[in-house]
């Protein structure tokens, strides 16, 4: 019983420090909050903080893990919903772009800190991606299982489709999702989707796919001249 409350006391002091260095992150930045900062919002002392994590980037990853944590229970919650599994994708691919944007347009320091997590290639993005792609390839093997998208490797057919949703899912991208130019979100999926059942481009009416034919650079909003 002892054993079972130190543990439960540890998790509980585990818990509001990241609560507090969420709360600091989200006002200041990762990089300007320092674990005095997180220490005395806590009321400890920096070295009781290091008890609970060896460093600041072991605090970062934990922060950044939260951060993801957020991502993939709105994803699986989408991608479990009683629909077809284009309707799934679809809802799973919005859920994770409507999350990334919120966080890029109210809160600027988490996100930064989520985009420098997948430059870095921090582990904790390494398991995000992970698990991002094998609910996205668990609704393509249903599909494919259902007869109501081609055969193929479930896998490699998913990180098709989150490569070439990657304006709007990838949190580095988010910013360059603007532009008169760019097709939105449902008019890619309407394309991916028509991939995936192998229609052909000339199931596509002129209303789905009324962006500009003139190409467009990556991470960028205007058409190539």
């Amino acid at each position: 019983m002892k054993h079972k409350n130190l543990a439960a006391e540890h998790s509980a002091t585990c818990r509001r420090i990241l609560d507090a260095a969420t709360r600091l992150y989200r006002l200041m930045g990762h990089r300007k909050t320092s674990v005095a900062d997180i220490a005395r919002e806590c009321s400890m002392s920096p070295a009781n903080v290091y008890r609970f994590f060896s460093s600041k980037q072991a605090m970062n990853d934990a922060v950044a893990d939260r951060l993801f944590a957020e991502v993939i229970a709105l994803a699986t919650e989408a991608s479990v919903t009683p629909r077809t599994p284009a309707e799934r994708l679809r809802a799973t691919l919005a859920a994770i772009e409507k999350r990334h944007a919120d966080r890029f347009l109210n809160e600027k320091h988490l996100h930064e800190l989520v985009v420098i997590s997948i430059r870095e290639d921090w582990l904790v993005s390494r398991s995000f991606t992970e698990r991002i792609e094998s609910i996205v390839a668990d609704i393509v093997s249903e599909g494919i299982a259902r007869h109501q998208f081609q055969g193929g490797d479930s896998i490699i057919l998913g990180r098709c489709l989150l490569v070439t949703t990657a304006v709007f899912c990838d949190p580095r991208l988010v910013a360059t999702t603007g532009g008169f130019h760019r097709p939105n979100l449902e008019q890619i999926m309407d394309f991916a989707i028509g991939a995936l059942r192998g229609d052909s481009i000339a199931h596509f009416t002129g209303d789905q796919l009324h962006a500009s034919r003139e190409p467009v650079c990556a991470g960028s909003t205007s058409p190539v001249r």
